[in-house]
């Protein structure tokens, strides 16, 4: 019932449905995982600032910040991309504070930060006629992230995901998930990846792999 309140009012009246959405604490589950939890609060708010964005790019931005300093949400992706469209100063003032605090992470400990450094990188990947210069009289666009700050971004996440090991094979831990998650974001970056050092990609492959036949290994 208040999942449907939220999204109902979201598209009507968005800053009622993040007042009912914040004064509304979610149904615990004793079964369930609280940072699974956070995790879907801190969407919710990310989408209802997407639906701000329109009108109100600053107050977006300000949402941002405030589910920023709760923890991660891999939906601060998109709320970066539509800020983007409406005012490309706050988007790039939103990504680099986002990646400067993700690289003060261990990204294998957190699945939210995890995706969410796979999708910035993603996001702020060089097109041509963007960052680059002027395409068929398009304005330059402007960066989402300094290149020197996307390097470390991307270092930080090849590190972290190259480091992890687990201590028993036979045990499952969450982190081995989220490690193998930001290894597969990182692969689909391609040769890109080799920019961190030569035979980077190769290297997460292979570590991919393992961690994908381990995991085969141990069944459903």
């Amino acid at each position: 019932m208040r999942f449907e309140m939220v999204h109902a009012l979201t598209s009507r009246q968005p800053e009622l449905a993040l007042s009912f959405l914040r004064s509304s604490p979610p149904l615990t589950d004793p079964y369930g995982n609280q940072r699974d939890l956070a995790a879907n609060e801190a969407a919710m708010e990310m989408q209802i600032a997407h639906h701000i964005a329109a009108k109100d790019p600053k107050r977006t931005l300000e949402i941002a910040r405030e589910n920023l300093k709760k923890g991660y949400s891999s939906a601060l992706t998109n709320t970066i991309a539509t800020l983007r469209r409406q005012n490309p100063e706050m988007a790039a003032e939103l990504a680099t504070e986002t990646a400067n605090k993700l690289l003060g992470e261990k990204l294998t400990k957190d699945s939210q930060a995890a995706a969410l450094v796979v999708g910035l990188i993603q996001l702020t990947r060089s097109q041509p006629g963007n960052e680059a210069g002027e395409t068929n009289g398009s304005p330059r666009r402007m960066p989402l992230l300094s290149d020197q700050l996307r390097r470390e971004l991307l270092q930080k996440a090849v590190n972290d995901a190259m480091a992890f090991k687990t201590s028993n094979p036979l045990i499952y831990s969450p982190e081995r998930d989220y490690t193998w998650n930001l290894l597969h974001g990182l692969q689909q970056l391609g040769p890109e990846v080799d920019t961190v050092m030569d035979g980077t990609a190769a290297a997460v492959t292979k570590k991919l792999n393992e961690l994908t036949t381990l995991n085969n290994s141990m069944g459903p």
